[in-house]
Formats: C-alpha cells, structure tokens, sequence
C-alpha cells in the first residue's frame, strides 16, 4: 500500500513540475517583438460563416512582450468590433496552454496553438459574440487567430 501512496505522490509531483516547466518555456519564447503575420477574425451566425464579418489580413502589426508582465501592441487593420485595432499597452500572463492580454477594455484569453521561439498561434473562441447591425434572434460566435513571427 506504501508504494502505491509513493508512486501516486511521485506522478502527481513529476506532472506538476512538467506542467510548471512549459508555462516557463511559454513565457520565455513568447517575450520579445513579434510581427503579426496573420491576423483573422471569422463569424459564425446559427453555425454558418458570415462572410460579411469575417476577414482575415497579412503583416497587420506587432505585438511586443516585455519580461515584466508588460507589453504594447500596434495593430493596423481594423477587424470589426470585439478584435483589436490601434495601438494600446497591455499586461500579459500565461498558463501552460493560454495567454491572457489585459487592456484597458477587458482581457482576452487565447489558447496557445503553437509556441515556437520563432513562431505564435493563438486563437479565442467567443460564444454570444454580438456586433452593430446584428440580428439578436441569432446566436453568432467569432474565432479570433493571430499569428506571429520574430
């Protein structure tokens, strides 16, 4: 019975240090200047794209991510409502499968995609996703994808 207790506490122990290691790993490839290499928002009405609200650009900015928790983001084309446009600073923490960007409007949580040093995908899912002109009798989600490259 000892061994079973100590080979569950060794588990446990050894998926908490390897969980703990990739959030570092993220946080360390993630901070630096980064080129938005693609950045797409796409719209989703009772399940089908709405063509009108998606969109997708190339080279549409820079994100930058200090080592303090700190960074700024300069974005240049404008998505439509509930996506980042302008440039604004922010403050950033991670997980070891989502990043968090706080700005004066709100967080936005993405997951982690990919997290290469030399590459970044994050992407969010926003259920109830309202916009101007919106017919409130249909459910419209976004998914929001932003790709970067050093």
């Amino acid at each position: 019975m000892k061994n079973i207790i100590s080979i569950s506490l060794i588990i446990i122990m050894g998926l908490s240090l390897n969980s703990c290691s990739k959030e570092k790993l993220i946080s360390r490839r993630v901070k630096g200047f980064w080129t938005i290499d693609v950045y797409q928002k796409s719209v989703y009405g009772d399940g089908s794209p709405i063509l009108s609200e998606s969109n997708s650009f190339n080279t549409a900015g820079s994100f930058e991510f200090d080592g303090d928790g700190n960074g700024r983001f300069n974005i240049l084309k404008d998505l439509g409502e509930g996506t980042y446009f302008g440039n604004s600073e922010f403050q950033w923490t991670n997980t070891d499968e989502t990043i968090s960007i706080r700005t004066s409007s709100g967080t936005k949580t993405f997951q982690i995609i990919e997290g290469e040093k030399d590459r970044m995908v994050f992407e969010r899912e926003v259920k109830n996703f309202y916009f101007s002109g919106n017919d409130h009798d249909v459910v419209y989600e976004m998914d929001e994808r932003i790709t970067l490259i050093k």
